[in-house]
C-alpha cells in the first residue's frame, strides 16, 4: 500500500486544505512509529524531514490535483505534446514485525 491509498482514505467532502493536513499527519505518526520508511529508486531515504519538505514544497495547486492520480498528475507541454510527470518521486516502505522491508511499488522507480 502506497501513500496513494493513505490518501484515498481520507473524507473526500473536505476542503483540499484540511486532506492535505491529516495525510501530512498520518504519514508523521507512521514514520515515528517506525511502520514506515520512504524509498526511492530501490533505496531508503534516510531524512524523511526532507521527504516531508519537498512534498509541501511540492503540492500542486488544487487545480492541478488529480485524487485517483496521487503522485503523477502534474501535467506539462513539451514542445506541444502533452506529458506528465510525478511531483515528488517515490513512495512507502512497510516494515513487517521482523524488520522486513516490504516496498510499494512506486518506492522502487
Amino acid at each position: 500500500m502506497g501513500v496513494a491509498a493513505i490518501w484515498c482514505q481520507i473524507e473526500p467532502t473536505l476542503s483540499m486544505e484540511k486532506k492535505r493536513e491529516i495525510f501530512l499527519y498520518i504519514l508523521r505518526l507512521l514514520f515515528d512509529s517506525n511502520l514506515v520508511k520512504w524509498g526511492c529508486r530501490s533505496e531508503i531515504v534516510q531524512d524523511f524531514n526532507l521527504v516531508l519538505a519537498e512534498m509541501e514544497s511540492g503540492w500542486p495547486d488544487d487545480d492541478e490535483f488529480d485524487d485517483d492520480q496521487f503522485l503523477t498528475v502534474l501535467a506539462y507541454d513539451s514542445d506541444g505534446v502533452s506529458k506528465t510527470h510525478a511531483w515528488i518521486e517515490g513512495d512507502l516502505v512497510w516494515i513487517d514485525s521482523y524488520g522486513k522491508y516490504l516496498w510499494s511499488t512506486d518506492a522502487k522507480l
